[in-house]
């Protein structure tokens, strides 16, 4: 049985790796990292955004922070990732949307950067930049689950593209959102939704529901 995640980055970054506890702390600001800055001035660089054309450089330049992308992100993604982690004898596959990269698996290696993803102008910018929306598509063609954890501009983009309409129709589609979603989503069988409150992406009774519904369909 194949699960597949998908969230979205957090603006908490580089959170302290506790390795004496194999745990992580809480993250920082990119933006207000005066190292980072400093680092970065002294090479004539800004922080980094969406400019994916200075990769290279600013790799070489900050080679000291680099990490996969599960341990590049803290806040709200902490949730996400701590979920997927205490499931390790399920196949769980954890897919981040990023205003630099685009969709990324949680093994890819990649920067510290600062994003600013706030609208559904700017997600169809990202996805016309990334090709996002596709690549998620692609990953899900051989998942029995599929849990989708989005805030509300993205399901409001991706409804746009009639996105959920080209999923495997044999999936089951775990959707947190917004309730208001409910009668978007009334003729596709195969989509539950349980209601997103407040800022936690899942929430601990949706964790439940949705371990409920991959224990069921792993029997």
């Amino acid at each position: 049985m194949q699960v597949t995640v998908f969230t979205e980055e957090s603006g908490i970054k580089l959170p302290e790796i506790k390795k004496w506890k194999n745990s992580l702390g809480r993250g920082k600001d990119i933006g207000k990292d005066k190292e980072i800055k400093a680092l970065l001035e002294e090479n004539n660089l800004s922080l980094p955004e969406h400019n994916i054309e200075l990769e290279k450089r600013y790799r070489e330049i900050l080679q000291d922070y680099l990490r996969p992308a599960r341990t590049m992100f803290a806040g709200m993604f902490t949730e996400v990732r701590d979920f997927k982690d205490n499931l390790s004898n399920y196949n769980i596959s954890l897919y981040i949307i990023s205003g630099r990269y685009g969709l990324l698996g949680q093994d890819e290696v990649i920067i510290p950067y600062v994003s600013n993803i706030s609208s559904v102008n700017d997600i169809e910018i990202l996805d016309k930049r990334t090709g996002f929306s596709q690549r998620m598509l692609e990953k899900t063609t051989e998942s029995t689950i599929v849990i989708i954890l989005l805030p509300i501009q993205f399901i409001s983009y991706l409804l746009t593209i009639d996105w959920f309409s080209f999923l495997n129709s044999n999936s089951t589609i775990v959707l947190v959102t917004s309730k208001h979603f409910k009668e978007k989503f009334s003729d596709m069988p195969n989509i539950k939704l349980l209601e997103r409150r407040g800022v936690a992406r899942m929430g601990s009774y949706n964790r439940e529901e949705i371990i409920s519904i991959i224990e069921s369909l792993s029997e």
